[in-house]
């Protein structure tokens, strides 16, 4: 299926979940992991060199998993709470606005021009769009689209995808400011198209 190719962290995160709700790790605390590995991300693109942006995607990608897990280790222990489903909310968003703020200093790290900090703001706005858009539509539960179909996969990539690979192959041109770009443009995509086709 379609929709499967953004949600490859998640199969990830299925086989890993397991093993670690064999250890004294708690959801929160899983979750605290990835909102840490999500900051080290944020740092590593802050300092603007392609080894340090490859740095940061491998970090990124270990938010990204372990972002999963907690939900999943939540299940597996039977330690679903509220505050745990909040805490994943709030560090989601923390994550995503760290990581505008450290590709927009990275960038200028590298030489361009302060006014890239007008792009890192708006991406931080998208971000806090999408976190409310994410909050109502789970709350509210909206019928899901028909599988297979492009609205499935526009919902998945709004809801679950994760943008790895995005994030791997701007790592790899090694400009900060590309990243922010396209990261900038990536999470409206996906706010305006979240809210466009669901309607509790």
């Amino acid at each position: 299926m379609l929709s499967s190719i953004f949600t490859y962290n998640r199969a990830i995160a299925s086989r890993l979940s397991p093993l670690l709700a064999r250890t004294s790790l708690r959801p929160n605390d899983v979750t605290l992991l990835s909102l840490a590995a999500g900051l080290v991300c944020a740092w590593c693109m802050s300092l603007g060199t392609r080894a340090a942006m490859l740095s940061g995607a491998l970090f990124l990608h270990l938010s990204f998993i372990l972002d999963n897990c907690d939900g999943q280790i939540a299940r597996i222990k039977n330690m679903q709470s509220r505050f745990g489903m909040w805490l994943d909310y709030v560090c989601d968003l923390l994550v995503d606005m760290a990581l505008w703020v450290g590709l927009a200093l990275g960038a200028v790290r590298g030489g361009v021009t302060p006014a890239i900090y007008g792009i890192a703001a708006l991406a931080c706005a998208g971000s806090a769009m999408n976190f409310g858009r994410v909050v109502y539509f789970r709350a509210h539960r909206p019928a899901p689209a028909r599988p297979g179909s492009v609205r499935q996969v526009i919902d998945t990539m709004s809801d679950d995808g994760d943008p790895s690979a995005l994030v791997w192959l701007m790592a790899v041109i090694g400009y900060p400011g590309y990243l922010l770009l396209f990261g900038c443009a990536y999470i409206y995509f996906i706010w305006f198209f979240g809210i466009s086709g669901k309607r509790p």
